[in-house]
């Protein structure tokens, strides 16, 4: 009996130890499979990493190029400009003449010296064309209102003032009458 007992225990730890391996067997077989899957999920994603670190660096590159080729054509553009700007006068070339430029200027530069009721209020104010600091100075291009100018049938005008060094006719020249029409509603 004690005999059968071994046998039957033996067979026991025969089956248990068969179960065990199985189990093992098992679970090592799914451990492994699960490492292949991992493993593979791990490469899939460093490649697409690289593959992104790639393409970001490639257009970044790009991006550089395509900056400097600007920069590089900006500057060929400007150096182009600079060598068609002389710069100095000569007979061929006035407009780099600085005392020319600064003359156009104030010839088309102008500014509003008031309103005056007459003509003869405007004309017997002490004018200077020298002094710039002077209460009164006027330059070429100045302009000025008349509202009941006298010497166009009381009507409002602009005058502007003219200094000229060809001939002795400076001052006050009228320019054109002021509309005054008023705005109606037909």
């Amino acid at each position: 009996m004690r005999e059968e007992k071994d046998n039957s225990l033996a067979d026991d730890i025969q089956a248990l130890s068969t179960d065990v391996e199985v189990t093992l067997k098992d679970s090592v077989s799914k451990l492994d499979e699960a490492d292949t899957q991992l493993l593979s999920k791990i490469q899939t994603e460093t490649a697409e990493r690289k593959a992104s670190d790639n393409s970001f660096s490639e257009r970044l590159s790009a991006e550089e190029t395509a900056r400097n080729a600007a920069d590089t054509s900006l500057n060929k553009q400007v150096t182009a400009i600079n060598t068609l700007v002389p710069s100095s006068a000569n007979k061929d070339n006035i407009l780099a003449d600085r005392a020319f430029v600064n003359s156009s200027i104030n010839s088309v530069a102008s500014f509003f010296r008031g309103s005056y009721t007459s003509y003869e209020s405007l004309v017997n104010k002490p004018w200077q064309t020298t002094d710039k600091d002077a209460e009164y100075y006027v330059h070429n291009n100045d302009y000025a209102f008349v509202e009941t100018d006298e010497t166009h049938k009381d009507e409002a005008w602009r005058y502007v003032y003219v200094e000229s060094d060809v001939t002795s006719e400076n001052g006050w020249k009228a320019q054109f009458k002021v509309n005054d029409t008023p705005f109606t509603q037909d």
